[in-house]
């Protein structure tokens, strides 16, 4: 059975929980800081894959274990006698071991060479034509050598997203992949959920919807859509986006999320995906009043949509705002009791036992993981407001 080994994205705890909630936990073998294996019982479609995970970028197929000698002869296999173009990189090794890997893929260019065939190396990955290599180390043998077999496509992404017929930036802007894991992390495939149907097609609905952040990521992945909104402006924009996708388009409506009825939709959805309101713009990070203030004024609209979303019965990824002052964070208060109250279960998303033996809290949480609060974390350095996404299921 062939290995291939997924190189984990920058918030990597949350790149490792959409792989788990996508092929189970049995399927995942945590191998590094930024990388896991991913075991198939059939060939796989990588490309397609990929194209489906926003927080994998990019996937290897494993070649075996190799000392560094050994290496030269198995990137040469690739060679057709006449010319080659190879990338070998080295992301995950220490710097000593980078340097070491480094002189020894010169070796490869000048072997080639005595040997009559031109060829052109690089140290970074080319993308294109040519053969791209990614070396991980250190293994018993020495070192494991890996074939890359797909590159997440960062201009598809930014297509969709800076390519869309309306953009509310002011309204806030949920990242693509973001959207993308989210959609992922419930559990939900694309065809088939919980019908004995297989040509069933999952429906996505998003009450939050804005300009349809979320939708146009499920459409790209194969599911149908429901999308509402309390804005007349987010409605029009997310109707302006969905031109082309009608046909998986269920409805787009304007409502109030804390006032939605199952009687609203016509068709069930198999999950709730969302981004909330998350609140003000702060230019610079708020006061811890300012975030008190902030969220106590959100946590009723939070609450009162729960309390309704709770009555499709489905799996809800949710994401909530958690604002950074100069102190700490602060998260918005009384949640877990609201969500426990309100008949829901928070999934349990990581395997975590071997990263808490190797990870201190605080690297935990860097790592887009809040061990205390279990949720997911998602955020930049430069940004004062930052996203905590829960996955709920009906009790």
């Amino acid at each position: 059975m062939k290995k291939y080994i997924f190189f984990l994205g920058r918030k990597e705890l949350i790149s490792l929980a959409e792989l788990v909630a996508v092929f189970g936990e049995k399927s995942i073998e945590k191998m590094g800081e930024k990388i896991v294996e991913v075991k198939f019982t059939k060939e796989p479609d990588l490309e397609k894959i990929l194209e489906n995970l926003g927080g994998t970028r990019k996937i290897a197929e494993s070649l075996g274990e190799f000392s560094e000698e050994k290496i030269i002869e198995e990137i040469k296999k690739v060679n057709d006698g006449k010319k080659m173009l190879f990338s070998v990189t080295t992301e995950t090794l220490a710097a000593r071991d980078e340097q070491n890997i480094k002189k020894t893929l010169q070796k490869i260019k000048k072997n080639l060479n005595e040997e009559g065939i031109k060829s052109r190396y690089q140290e970074k990955y080319i993308g294109g034509k040519g053969e791209h290599f990614e070396v991980i180390g250190d293994t018993k043998n020495g070192f494991e050598l890996t074939k890359i077999r797909a590159v997440q496509n960062f201009r598809a992404y930014s297509e969709r997203d800076y390519g869309k017929t309306f953009r509310d930036s002011g309204s806030g802007m949920l990242p693509p992949k973001l959207a993308q894991m989210m959609v992922n992390l419930a559990g939900v495939p694309a065809k088939g959920a919980y019908k004995s149907d297989d040509e069933h097609t999952s429906i996505v609905y998003d009450p939050f919807c804005g300009s349809g952040g979320v939708l146009t990521e499920a459409i790209h992945m194969g599911y149908k859509v429901i999308g509402s909104d309390i804005s007349d402006k987010a409605i029009e924009g997310t109707n302006k986006n969905m031109e082309g996708a009608a046909d998986q388009v269920v409805k787009i409506f304007l409502k109030d999320a804390t006032k939605i009825e199952i009687s609203d939709i016509p068709q069930p959805p198999d999950l709730i995906v969302a981004e909330s309101y998350l609140g003000p713009v702060f230019d610079k990070k708020p006061t811890e009043q300012e975030a008190i203030q902030t969220q106590r004024k959100l946590e009723p609209l939070y609450k009162d949509a729960l309390k309704k979303l709770f009555h499709f019965g489905v799996p809800i990824v949710f994401a909530l705002p958690f604002h950074k002052t100069i102190q700490k964070d602060f998260f918005i208060p009384g949640i877990h009791e609201e969500i426990k109250k309100n008949g829901f279960i928070m999934r349990e998303l990581l395997p975590l036992t071997e990263i808490q033996k190797t990870k201190s809290e605080a690297e935990i949480t860097k790592a887009g993981y809040h061990p205390t609060r279990k949720t997911l974390l998602y955020d930049r350095p430069d940004q004062n407001v930052g996203r905590e996404i829960f996955v709920l299921d009906p009790a």
